[in-house]
């Protein structure tokens, strides 16, 4: 972040002032979130070459703080009205197994339904899957609707497989197969050519792939069933780099590249782009997901900008909404993706406003205060015809497009 001036001064003022001016009670978006991403931890003891957290392996407890708090997280959700708690993570949740086992039994209870989303490994805690499906599954069993399902999402893609190998994700889809078949799998890999370590692992399986639709295709085992695989777009954050693709032989699709050529000359290929490759993002007019920290701070999934996050320790969920609900640069996610709002941030550097040390075109990251302001002014203009918003924001927004 640039140093503070009274240029800076007057693009905290545009946007908190242009922000008070819009009702967040009458924006397309839902009321509730459907599915929260939940980070009990940042810390990881695996440490994949393309970790786009740059999760390190030990840490202090600030990161790790919601590790401590399961049930007062999967309580807040409950309250927030949320369908579905997904443990992921900036770190492995694997490596905090009294948190998943906790989360388990809370979402049980409180009719959330719950994924963990993992490499399936633990190098800091390791043990035999059959011992984390049973715990889980004890968990499990008390449970409000005998119907609900424990889903495992795996991580299964080229910078893993150099980490692990593929023998314990073999091992979960046979554990899995044989132990708990009604529990929900899935697999999430990278969206880039030239990696084959889904294929690789279907052959291990003896399994057949069936493309469904671009980005997702079907798993099937031997015996029938059938998994789902999904590619997900290129994190461009901090050990993410097209050159840490090229090392390995894999290269951007068609449409990904066009979207990053689109904003590289304005930054260079050498800049962390951040996350304009999320288009499957699922935060529009029909859902909408968080994202909460390790430490807390709930974030409207990667659609947030950092200056008025707010912390669920501190907030409940309706005074995040009457917060967040103001932004048009989510509503601008809303209505058009990650990528419209990396096109307005590349907009803004071709105007020469400065985005400083900041990740150039990650909503989540978005810090600079005149990028910030420039942003939020051209995004509501863009959105008009579609959100609902006061002549006085109207106005207020091409006058400081005007004068910035």
């Amino acid at each position: 972040m640039l140093p503070s001036s009274p240029k800076d001064a007057a693009a905290r003022e545009f946007r908190s002032s242009l922000l008070d001016l819009i009702d967040p009670d009458v924006q397309p978006i839902p009321t509730r979130p459907f599915t929260a991403f939940v980070w009990p931890t940042e810390l990881c003891s695996i440490g994949c070459a393309h970790c786009s957290f740059g999760s390190i392996r030990v840490g202090g407890e600030s990161k790790r703080v919601l590790a401590r708090h399961p049930e007062v997280v999967a309580q807040w959700l409950s309250k927030a009205g949320a369908r579905k708690l997904v443990v992921c993570g900036g770190g492995e949740p694997l490596d905090e197994p009294e948190f998943v086992i906790a989360t388990i039994a809370a979402c049980g209870q409180l009719r959330l339904r719950f994924e963990v989303y993992t490499s399936g490994v633990s190098l800091l805690r390791p043990k035999p899957v059959a011992e984390y499906i049973q715990e889980w599954s004890d968990a499990w069993s008390s449970r409000v609707s005998k119907n609900d399902r424990i889903g495992v999402r795996l991580s299964v893609d080229l910078f893993h497989e150099e980490r692990l190998g593929l023998d314990p994700i073999v091992e979960w889809i046979q554990s899995v197969e044989a132990r708990v078949p009604d529990w929900f799998l899935s697999i999430r890999g990278i969206r880039v050519e030239g990696d084959g370590s889904v294929e690789r692992l279907a052959a291990r399986l003896a399994a057949g792939i069936q493309p469904i639709r671009e980005g997702t295709a079907w798993l099937t085992l031997r015996s029938g069933r059938r998994i789902l695989v999904e590619w997900k777009g290129f994190v461009f954050e901090e050990r993410g780099r097209l050159s840490l693709l090229r090392r390995r032989g894999l290269r951007l699709n068609a449409s990904d590249s066009a979207i990053v050529n689109e904003l590289t000359p304005e930054s260079g290929t050498r800049s962390a782009l951040g996350r304009p490759l999320s288009a499957r993002l699922t935060v529009t007019e029909r859902r909408l997901d968080l994202e909460i920290h390790a430490d807390g701070a709930v974030h409207v999934l990667e659609s947030s900008p950092p200056d008025r996050r707010l912390n669920l320790f501190e907030n409940t969920w309706e005074a995040m909404r009457a917060t967040y609900y103001r932004d048009p640069i989510l509503h601008r996610v809303v209505e058009a993706g990650l990528p419209a709002v990396a096109s307005l941030i590349s907009a803004a550097q071709r105007a020469r406003i400065p985005t400083g040390l900041t990740v150039p075109y990650s909503v989540d990251r978005l810090q600079d205060h005149r990028t910030l302001a420039w942003v939020t002014a051209a995004a509501l203009l863009a959105n008009s015809q579609r959100f609902i918003y006061p002549d006085d924001a109207r106005r207020l927004s091409r006058q400081y497009l005007e004068s910035a």
